[in-house]
């Protein structure tokens, strides 16, 4: 059982859709959030050192495959930042910092990349033979109560860290895995802690007390854990996992009002435009760079490249796209833009099926290729068409040049029988359509008024899918907007809807969601 983040992403953009009856928006956003909370709560996330794991064995999230990958850490961060800006959730808030701690703290380079993902098998002990799987996670009770058992809570006395521990996570003397689950016995007489089923009532009545020796208690578990043998590091930095945490930690960051979560952001993309480009072409991220699809980080943390490097993919490309994007429309740094343009160009030229539209997954020109296909399938990852199909829709909003709107519609056309017989296997080829029947407006930001940081910042903490923010720094030369768009020293941005003819003076986030 696959968390699926696109699937999630595409309901939060339905719920935000202005044609929906109040009944479906309630419940689109319950589905949403019930799904989240139970992935958040099941043994598929590591209540211990943070993060989640690859899939559930399972219908009810408890027993993971414990790989952990960084595309999953992407994509789920993005959409509990938008459970956050639905809700206010400080529950959901939590687990967005949760998984940028596990990915600040074990997935990330010294220079701002991120590697791709950390095994599931470990030995059990110093000297054991064979690895394990989930050994690295994993707890009997007798440890539990060994490491925690001396712990006694304050005002409790009768009750110890293990009891706390025991209780809330259903760990179960003989282990509380089903042998259904493990057809290997890896896991016989172990513990996933899993909050699943939850308790109608805390072991000790004292909420915050009972929320302190929680915290204790997994602290103590936590350095524990680390005295044990380690799964083996994928340090492959890839260009498309990278992407997709970029656009992770600027989702988080805007959702959360965090700067250093785009600061992360910040570094990793100037990583990826530095480590991950093509340095034999002579060509910047700016102007026509080409991506690599990848460099390995050493043990040591050094950065190392194959003899013959391999080019970046069509994924490595639209991912990419989406990250400077992602990184312009929460820094609105012009750079970020230019980037996104310069790569969309580089993608074009390599990709494009210049006669139907849609992109190859191989390079034109591809010797060892005999059939070029289109990835027409959004699962784990969503497929380079979708991401494109958004790409593309977002740089029209942005630069108001027409040639972005008719790629994307012929992306929608070639994948047309698909979106409209199965749309659930193309969701965010889905979520791309929704924005562009939308069509919404831009709001140019007026960055010379006293109040514009404060401005900005209220606007990223909702979660507004069909709206495009622009800086006047871009330039005509970047954008076509700011022919005739006026802003007024007093006001805080101007609305230009979708026809261009209608022009908004707005000075607070109530104003944009009346023109909305």
């Amino acid at each position: 059982k696959f968390p699926q983040p696109s699937n999630l992403k595409t309901m939060f953009s339905l719920h935000s859709w202005p044609d929906e009856t109040e009944d479906r928006k309630k419940r689109e956003l319950e589905m949403n959030l019930f799904t989240l909370k139970m992935m958040a709560k099941g043994g598929i996330h590591d209540h211990i050192s943070q993060g989640f794991a690859r899939y559930s064995t399972d219908a009810k999230w408890h027993v993971p495959h414990f790989e952990k990958m960084l595309y999953d850490q992407a994509q789920l961060a993005v959409v509990y930042s938008i459970a956050v800006q639905k809700t206010g959730s400080q529950e959901m808030r939590e687990i967005v910092e949760d998984i940028l701690t596990y990915v600040s703290r074990d997935l990330t380079h010294p220079e701002g990349g991120f590697y791709t993902a950390e095994d599931a098998d470990s030995y059990p002990s110093e000297g054991s033979k064979e690895k394990k799987e989930g050994a690295f996670c994993v707890w009997s009770f007798t440890e539990l109560q060994d490491i925690l058992g001396s712990h006694k809570i304050e005002g409790y006395e009768d009750k110890s860290l293990a009891d706390v521990i025991i209780h809330h996570y259903n760990v179960e003397k003989d282990g509380n895995v089903n042998p259904r689950m493990d057809p290997h016995g890896e896991l016989l007489g172990q513990n996933v802690l899993t909050e699943l089923p939850e308790k109608d009532t805390p072991l000790i009545p004292d909420e915050s007390r009972y929320k302190e020796a929680l915290n204790k208690a997994r602290k103590l578990l936590h350095e524990k854990r680390l005295t044990r043998p380690r799964p083996s590091l994928d340090d492959k930095i890839l260009t498309s996992s990278n992407g997709l945490m970029i656009s992770g930690f600027c989702a988080a960051g805007r959702a959360l009002g965090r700067q250093d979560y785009i600061a992360a952001a910040e570094k990793a993309g100037n990583f990826l435009c530095t480590h991950l480009l093509d340095q034999n072409g002579a060509k910047s991220a700016e102007n026509g760079g080409k991506l690599l699809r990848s460099c390995y980080g050493a043990s040591a943390h050094a950065l190392q490249q194959l003899d013959t490097p391999i080019h970046g993919f069509i994924d490595d490309y639209a991912f990419t796209v989406q990250a400077m994007l992602d990184l312009y429309e929460s820094t609105f740094d012009v750079i970020w833009l230019k980037r996104a343009i310069s790569f969309q160009d580089t993608q074009d030229a390599l990709f494009l099926d210049k006669s139907d539209g849609g992109y190859f997954a191989a390079e034109e020109g591809a010797s060892d290729i005999i059939i070029r296909l289109k990835d027409d399938h959004d699962g784990a990852e969503p497929s380079s068409n979708s991401i494109s199909a958004m790409n593309l829709l977002r740089l029209h909003k942005l630069t108001n040049n027409k040639k972005y709107k008719t790629q994307a519609e012929k992306i929608f056309e070639i994948f047309h029988l698909r979106l409209t017989q199965i749309p659930v296997s193309m969701s965010a080829l889905t979520e791309a359509y929704l924005f562009y029947r939308q069509d919404g407006p831009v709001l140019l930001l007026n960055t010379s008024h006293p109040d514009h940081k404060e401005f900005i910042t209220e606007l990223h903490s909702k979660y507004l899918p069909f709206l495009t923010c622009l800086t006047p720094e871009v330039g005509q030369e970047v954008s076509g907007h700011l022919a005739g768009a006026n802003l007024t020293p007093s006001s805080k941005g101007l609305l230009i809807k979708s026809d261009q003819d209608e022009k908004v003076s707005v000075n607070s986030l109530e104003d944009v969601l009346q023109n909305l």
